[in-house]
């Protein structure tokens, strides 16, 4: 805020006045302001400020009737109390052309008014980022005039009248979510339990299966992306040597002779069991998840792999071909390739 040119001060009290007359009153006042033309306006509103020149504004201050507010007589209430209670400073009386600061204020829309920008709220990296959100503002005309005539030019920056457009989601909403959700979920890495074992998941890496969208209500009811969430945790589990894939049974012929390597189980942590128990971890104080394990069987077992191996010949084939011929090669190398080899469930296509 610039300097503050004031009205000629005025002192009233103890049923005696002192004052100097209208014309070097005026003179005072005069002197005291310099040129109010001269003077800078600067409105501002919470978008953004302009600063325009009084005379484009249609402002200019009244002298005479400034110093006749001082000086006049009168038998008012509210007169008569200051000349008992002493007197104090007066705001110069300001004429004002509303149609041209009107004109002012409608050119400057883009500069002090705004669209309501939303805030947002993340666990990026594991860390809370959060961002306020700001509101929208429309600069109100009729409410501008007065403040300008009720300010100026004792103030220079004189702030709009305006009315305001809330965002989408407040900002009451957005710090509830950040002190009880966001700050609470990235406090310490998640203990997930296995059995008689564990393993922990960082906030990093289980943060972007945090969903903090708004509902149509603009209030924010964090939740897990299930799929994510699983994924992580698994991965963790896999490092951790506490999820075994499960294997097919292979079988391999020596001498047309076929040998079955057994199948093995698998174990794996449960889906369902991984999106309630390791979710109340991340939204809680308390930080350890239970979660069961289950078995997973392979595609290929044993036994299929048994009740598949040929007992017979199954079919031959004979191409033949001139002697000598470039593809003779290729031929025998691809049937040595071939001979003896087991597939149970492959097809072949031309």
């Amino acid at each position: 805020m610039g300097r503050r040119p004031r009205a000629a001060r005025h002192h009233r009290g103890g049923g005696r006045c002192r004052r100097p007359g209208a014309a070097a009153a005026r003179s005072t006042l005069q002197r005291a302001l310099g040129d109010p033309a001269s003077l800078p306006l600067t409105l501002t509103s919470a978008a953004g400020k302009v600063t325009v020149k009084p005379t484009d504004a249609g402002l200019s201050v009244d002298v005479p009737a400034t110093v006749d507010g001082l000086t006049g007589f009168s038998l008012a209430p509210a007169d008569v109390w200051k000349h008992v209670a002493g007197g104090g400073e007066e705001p110069p009386v300001v004429d004002l052309d509303d149609a041209k600061l009107t004109k002012v204020l409608e050119g400057a829309r883009s500069r002090l008014d705004g669209k309501p920008t939303e805030g947002s709220i993340s666990l990026a990296g594991g860390k809370v980022a959060y961002k306020a959100p700001v509101e929208g503002t429309t600069t109100d005309v009729p409410g501008t005039l007065a403040a300008v005539r009720r300010w100026w030019p004792t103030q220079e920056s004189v702030a709009v009248a305006a009315r305001t457009t809330p965002t989408k989601v407040s900002a009451k909403e957005l710090e509830r979510v950040r002190d009880e959700f966001a700050t609470v979920a990235v406090s310490a890495p998640v203990t997930v339990a296995v059995g008689a074992k564990s393993f922990q998941v960082a906030p990093a890496d289980f943060a972007p299966a945090v969903v903090l969208a708004p509902g149509a209500d603009g209030t924010i009811t964090p939740r897990a992306d299930d799929k994510k969430l699983r994924a992580v945790v698994h991965e963790a589990a896999t490092a951790a040597k506490l999820e075994v894939a499960a294997k097919d049974a292979v079988v391999t012929f020596k001498a047309r002779k076929p040998t079955v390597t057994p199948s093995v189980v698998g174990t794996a942590l449960d889906d369902a069991s991984i999106s309630a128990a390791v979710w109340q971890a991340i939204s809680t104080s308390q930080r350890t998840a239970t979660v069961t394990t289950k078995e997973v069987q392979p595609e290929f077992t044993t036994d299929v792999a048994k009740k598949t191996l040929p007992k017979e010949k199954i079919s031959t084939f004979t191409t033949r071909y001139e002697a000598g011929a470039p593809r003779v090669h290729n031929i025998r190398l691809a049937a040595s390739i071939i001979n003896g080899t087991y597939v149970p469930r492959a097809s072949s296509s031309a």
